[in-house]
């Protein structure tokens, strides 16, 4: 269990922290590996970035029409509001 650049720790409940610690952080790289560098995201289809722009486009209009709000009630109205004229278009 022991690796020569990874110091295990021998208590239990140091031994326990160390592994949470490193189930939620990753695994430990030793500071001489040098990560790998990332790999270039390929473009999507052209019919991807038409819906992501179709989403973004959305998303500006809902804060547009959210930044108006006066206040915190307000804000909920507008939400309630557009939420209840969403499930209107499919009844």
């Amino acid at each position: 269990m022991n690796h020569p650049r990874l110091p295990v720790p021998r208590e239990p409940f140091d031994l326990l922290a160390w592994m949470t610690t490193a189930a939620l952080t990753g695994p430990a790289t030793p500071a001489s590996v040098a990560p790998a560098p990332a790999a270039r995201k390929a473009r999507g289809s052209w019919l991807d970035r038409f819906e992501r722009w179709l989403w973004i486009a959305r998303q500006r209009e809902l804060e547009r029409a959210l930044a108006n709000a006066s206040d915190i009630v307000d804000l909920e109205a507008r939400l309630r509001d557009r939420e209840r004229r969403l499930l209107q278009r499919y009844y």
